[in-house]
């Protein structure tokens, strides 16, 4: 086992609807570490109403963004890159403990997620 990967206690699982975290659900899974086979956090389902919730939020996040500018729209991307990158050992270590990926590996797909959002951000500053 890696201690690397276990050092940091896993964060509570939750689920983001409208500016709404939720971690208690009636159903939920557990979130299982493959190197030691120890249940590491349970991750909750939501319900069908919470589920039309964030359905309907979303509606109402692209009727916001649908209006924004190329270039805000390019900012927001960017910002979103910046922080991948700032917390990439963080996120990857969470990758690593839940999907058994390498950290390397791991390190590696958000440098890459990064990139992407930075090339659409230069691809909406160029319409």
């Amino acid at each position: 086992m890696n201690p690397e990967t276990t050092a940091v206690p896993y964060e509570r699982l939750g689920i983001l609807i409208d500016g709404r975290w939720i971690y208690e659900a009636e159903r939920s899974t557990e979130v299982v570490d493959p190197a030691t086979g120890q249940t590491i956090a349970r991750l909750p389902f939501a319900a069908d109403g919470e589920i039309a919730e964030a359905v309907a939020s979303s509606q109402r996040a692209f009727e916001s963004w649908k209006d924004r500018s190329p270039l805000e729209r390019g900012r927001i991307l960017r910002r979103f890159a910046d922080l991948a990158r700032k917390h990439a050992d963080e996120i990857a270590r969470n990758m690593t403990r839940d999907q058994g990926k390498p950290l390397s590996e791991a390190i590696g797909e958000i440098r890459f997620a990064a990139d992407h959002a930075d090339w659409h951000a230069e691809e909406a500053g160029s319409t």
